[in-house]
């Protein structure tokens, strides 16, 4: 999985301060109500996990209205993958606030990143065709577009596996994307960063090969490759090339919302304006999708992993988009981990207001696909599989066990103050009766309980607080989500 660390961290500050009300049993002191048999798509609803489990304090009972309520996402869409096959696809929840439409197993959610898995797909096929070459020079088949002159290149070419493997040494990770109503830069636009792009130019700043950085500019190339190599349209060749023969009937290339699909959401719960952002960067980031969608070319990913015949794929090919290039974790598209029975792929996605997951063991046949309509999506997104991984006997993605430590109340306190990160923002740490509350600027609230009487950690998502110095020096130190901070005596920043 592939995380922008401000990305992350503009996650974090915007996070929900609501806490999840458990309501008492309304039937208690009834005859019971005849049994029922649940559903199997009913499995996850009310064994969502938190990133850390205490050995020492009872588990928290969750349920996945509670907790899409704890993090404002008003719908989401999942598709459970068991035995090769997807077992059920389903939605939860709402495409938008108030009266909207409800979400199902048909709705559209912005594929956002997971729109690089179709990309690459389409390239690795045009390979197994003879249209592209995985190792030559990109600049000898590019024939509208060059890489910008550079001193990089000049003993080692970037070539279209390194691109696909984020190790071409190609800048801009991301793209913001573009509210409703502003003009759309073309493909030419968004590789030289000239108006109306709103992101910098794609270039090369260091010798491809090196080091693995994802870039969404390098999937622009991409595109950019493909259609010189066809002739045609990318979003033509996609479909042509993955669409039709995955069977994806519902995947759409945006920018604009198509129909029934969900709206995004921001941190705070409120709808983006004119429903999404809208991304021209087709190849990283511009297609409209549903779980099911995606589950089904997870799993004709798997099937020519597997050397099926008639594949998507051929097997040689599969095998090295599904082995990891370099000394990182990222294959020819996906992020590949683990080997033997718990080898896997995935991709996470995040456009604004959206959030997605997709994760596939080709061995095992087990996976899931999750997309939601909300920034607090990615965090819903981890307890969902982490809750998947643990009903349905996956190798990876348990919880964290950890022992939480008893702090006097009156060492909490002295912990508590106001501290200046060097990000530019104020952290606020009051004491609470066993843990301590990290407040936010935009007034979300973060519950740290005690590993050490330096080390914190929140069971949420598994994040540490780390304290340096003693509690009663006055500019006692601090560190969390990658940035440092310094209380103030005063309070004050």
């Amino acid at each position: 999985m592939h995380r922008s660390p401000h990305r992350c961290l503009w996650m974090l500050l915007a996070m929900s301060a609501c806490l999840p009300v458990l309501a008492g049993n309304p039937n208690r002191g009834r005859d019971p109500a005849p049994v029922r048999e649940r559903p199997a798509s009913a499995a996850l609803d009310d064994a969502l996990l938190p990133a850390v489990l205490f050995d020492n304090r009872p588990a928290p009972a969750w349920t996945l209205p509670e907790r899409m309520a704890r993090h404002h996402v008003p719908g989401v869409g999942i598709a459970l993958i068991e035995d090769g096959r997807v077992a059920w696809s389903k939605g939860l929840g709402r495409t938008g606030n108030g009266e909207a439409p409800a979400v199902d197993a048909t709705t559209r959610f912005q594929a956002a990143s997971l729109a690089k898995l179709l990309t690459a797909v389409a390239a690795l096929r045009l390979v197994d065709q003879g249209k592209l070459d995985l190792d030559r020079d990109v600049d000898e088949m590019l024939t509208s577009w060059k890489l910008p002159p550079n001193p990089f290149t000049a003993t080692t070419p970037v070539t279209l596996r390194q691109l696909l493997a984020h190790r071409a040494g190609i800048t801009v990770r991301g793209f913001a994307g573009y509210a409703e109503g502003d003009s759309l830069p073309d493909l030419q636009a968004i590789l030289a960063g000239r108006a109306p792009s709103n992101s910098p130019p794609v270039a090369l700043d260091r010798v491809p090969g090196t080091v693995e950085r994802y870039s969404g500019g390098g999937y622009q190339i991409v595109q950019q490759l493909v259609e010189d190599a066809t002739g045609q349209p990318f979003i033509d060749v996609v479909r042509g090339q993955v669409l039709a023969p995955a069977g994806l009937a519902r995947t759409v290339a945006g920018p604009a919302p198509p129909p029934a699909s969900a709206c995004g959401h921001g941190h705070d719960g409120l709808r983006v304006a004119g429903c999404a952002h809208r991304y021209p960067e087709t190849a990283a980031a511009g297609w409209w999708s549903t779980p099911d969608d995606l589950a089904r070319l997870a799993l004709a990913l798997a099937r020519a992993w597997r050397g099926a015949d008639d594949a998507l794929l051929g097997h040689a090919t599969a095998r090295a988009m599904l082995t990891p290039a370099g000394d990182g974790h990222s294959g020819l598209g996906p992020g590949v981990h683990g080997s033997g029975d718990a080898l896997h792929f995935d991709q996470s996605g995040w456009n604004r207001g959206f959030r997605a997951r997709l994760i596939l063991y080709p061995r095992l046949g087990k996976g899931i696909v999750v997309m939601a309509n909300g920034d607090g999506g990615d965090v819903l997104i981890n307890e969902i599989v982490r809750a998947a991984a643990r009903t349905y006997r996956w190798p990876d993605f348990q919880p964290a066990r950890r022992t939480a430590a008893t702090l006097a109340r009156a060492a909490l306190a002295a912990r508590a103050g106001a501290y200046a990160m060097d990000a530019g923002f104020v952290l606020h740490v009051e004491a609470r009766e066993d843990h301590l509350r990290v407040r936010t600027p935009r007034g979300t609230l973060h519950a740290f309980h005690p590993l050490e009487p330096d080390r914190f950690v929140d069971p949420e998502e598994g994040t540490e607080l780390r304290f340096d110095g003693a509690p009663e020096e006055p500019a006692a130190s601090v560190s969390l989500w990658g940035m440092q901070g310094r209380r103030d005596a005063r309070g004050k920043p």
